[in-house]
């Protein structure tokens, strides 16, 4: 598997885990709680992440460009979240404070 489906994959599984368990049973439609946990997430997704790459010079393929592992991973990790976000904030009816 290569380095850029893992960081994906990794990012996937944290943000499907965070909005469709973790927010839903502690969070509610609190938006102060959601986005204390969606913190939380990225310190879980750039934590590990930066375990595997930090110092490697490993560089990771982005679009057009060649990226090291902190900015792909929070390219990634924007992607995946906003979608996820505006599901979860049109399914709880949330607004922002």
């Amino acid at each position: 598997m290569s380095p850029e489906i893992a960081i994906i994959l990794l990012t996937l599984i944290v943000l499907v885990f965070c909005y469709g368990v973790v927010n839903p049973r502690f969070a509610g439609s609190n938006f102060n709680k959601i986005s204390l946990q969606d913190l939380l997430a990225s310190i879980v997704v750039f934590s590990v992440v930066g375990s595997v790459y930090y110092g490697s010079g490993k560089t990771f393929s982005l679009f057009i460009t060649e990226v090291n592992w902190f900015w792909f991973t929070l390219v990634v990790y924007a992607a995946i979240e906003l979608p996820c976000f505006l599901w979860y904030r049109r399914q709880y009816g949330i607004s922002f404070p």
